[in-house]
């Protein structure tokens, strides 16, 4: 809020404050890792008592290594895939998000929990998450799963939401389609 309160921002000469704050909560709810990158131009940009309330507001996302989603991301995939595994079905699951950053934290902490995860950041990585049964995450954002077919993995993880219901059901289309030989679980 004190950032906000500043009249005439020098970081963000273009933006009304409405904008702004949609802009900083949407990239928080990513991650606090996205939105403490993301404070890298702006900080760069400005002096004084602005720059001083955008530091302060990085330095407190860089002290928040897992906040409460990534806890419940965690909570949920161990219990998806026990009830996976109980009825003998494929243990895999593709994670949307919408920051880049998040897709490189995400993927840090649940290899962390020994989970095999992949990034979806080149060709190579579906055929690879398609393949390998080892591999059970896939995480990725909407840009890149464009036309994606993984009609074998039976779980989307909406890891970031959007505004947009068609968009979110598009990603959920990406594994029920034609072809999946089990219910597709969604979770957001």
């Amino acid at each position: 809020d004190k950032y906000l309160a500043i009249p005439n921002k020098k970081a963000y000469p273009q933006m009304d404050n409405y904008q702004l704050t949609l802009q900083f909560y949407h990239t928080l709810s990513s991650s606090p890792q996205a939105f403490a990158n993301m404070l890298e131009a702006p900080i760069a940009r400005t002096d004084g008592e602005e720059r001083a309330a955008l530091q302060t507001m990085q330095d407190i996302a860089r002290q928040i290594p897992i906040n409460s989603k990534m806890e419940t991301l965690i909570k949920a995939l161990k219990t998806t895939f026990s009830h996976l595994k109980s009825r003998k079905e494929t243990q895999k699951a593709i994670i949307f998000v919408d920051n880049l950053t998040t897709i490189s934290t995400l993927a840090d902490l649940l290899s962390s929990e020994k989970y095999e995860v992949i990034k979806h950041t080149d060709e190579d990585a579906l055929n690879r998450f398609r393949n390998d049964k080892n591999i059970q995450i896939l995480i990725t954002n909407d840009a890149m799963a464009k036309g994606l077919d993984i009609e074998y993995c039976p779980v989307v993880i909406n890891y970031d939401l959007l505004y947009n219901a068609v968009e979110m059901e598009q990603r959920i289309c990406r594994c029920h389609r034609q072809g999946q030989q089990s219910d597709v679980l969604v979770i957001n």
